[in-house]
Parts: structure tokens; sequence; C-alpha cells
């Protein structure tokens, strides 16, 4: 019996391991990457929650939406509320880089998105 999972994966359906955002210069953003959050477990999860742990955000950050929500967490102990999660179904979301018009750092993204269902 598989425990209660999730996944992230691409828009696809594969899983992710990372982000490719390429250059992303000063001031800008990047292209928005699409995401899903899946439940790929056996069971329904009651509460699926998000944070993004990051090193810095001087020279650059994740920023991440799921299912209309954006991430704003940092930590599991105040993680963001995305809802309920049925076994197989998704929550679509995208992801995108953002790096402030005063870096003066080569921008590195150290940005990890987390998440918990319970």
């Amino acid at each position: 019996m598989m425990p209660k999972q999730l996944s992230i994966q691409d828009a696809g359906g594969q899983p992710l391991a990372s982000f490719d955002f390429g250059e992303v210069l000063p001031g800008t953003s990047s292209s928005n990457k699409a995401l899903l959050i899946t439940n790929t477990g056996d069971a329904d999860i009651a509460a699926v929650s998000a944070w993004i742990e990051q090193t810095s955000i001087a020279d650059g950050e994740l920023k991440v939406t799921v299912g209309g929500v954006t991430i704003t967490s940092t930590d599991q102990a105040s993680a963001t509320a995305l809802g309920s999660l049925a076994v197989g179904v998704s929550l679509t979301g995208q992801a995108w880089f953002s790096v402030p018009a005063d870096s003066v750092g080569v921008p590195v993204d150290t940005g990890m998105l987390r998440l918990r269902g319970v």
C-alpha cells in the first residue's frame, strides 16, 4: 500500500526535479513555467500546503502560484494552504524567477518549492 504522496510535475505530467528559467536580467522576470501538484498516492489528501525555501532573495526570487493561490510562506510552520486533493487529481500552477533591478550579483535561483499533505 502506497502512503499519501504528492508530486511536482511538468505540464505533461512528468516528475519535475528543477526549473530552468534561462538567463533573467536585473529588473526582469522569466517566462512562466507550468507545473502540476499531483496526488500520486493511494489516499485522498485532506490538506495540501506549500512553502518556498530560499537562501536569499537579494539577487533573485522563485515565485509560484498553485490553483490561483500565490505561495508566500517561507517555512512549513506558516505554509500556504492549497485545499484538499483526491487521488490522481492535480492542481495546476506556474513558477517564475524574478530579479530585482538593483541586483549586483549573478542571479542564482536557490528557491525550492516544498509540499506537505495530511
